[in-house]
């Protein structure tokens, strides 16, 4: 049996990590990347993600999209 996730807390969560991990865009760092548009990361902790991505690896998180993939 799968369960709907309640889409109004998946929302809030959203837009709580929004406020706490989003880089303003004035703020980023340049990157020296130049072989990578954009990824999207299916996981189970989005918080630790985030952490390893933009606190360890530096990369700066500039938008956090819902998965649309629920049933």
């Amino acid at each position: 049996m799968t369960t709907t996730p309640d889409l109004e807390t998946l929302a809030r969560r959203r837009a709580e990590l929004n406020a706490r991990y989003l880089t303003p865009v004035g703020d980023r760092p340049a990157s020296s990347g130049r072989g990578i548009h954009h990824a999207a990361l299916i996981c189970s902790d989005v918080e630790r993600t985030i952490e390893f991505y933009q606190g360890l690896l530096g990369f700066p998180l500039v938008e956090l999209v819902e998965n649309r993939d629920y049933p």
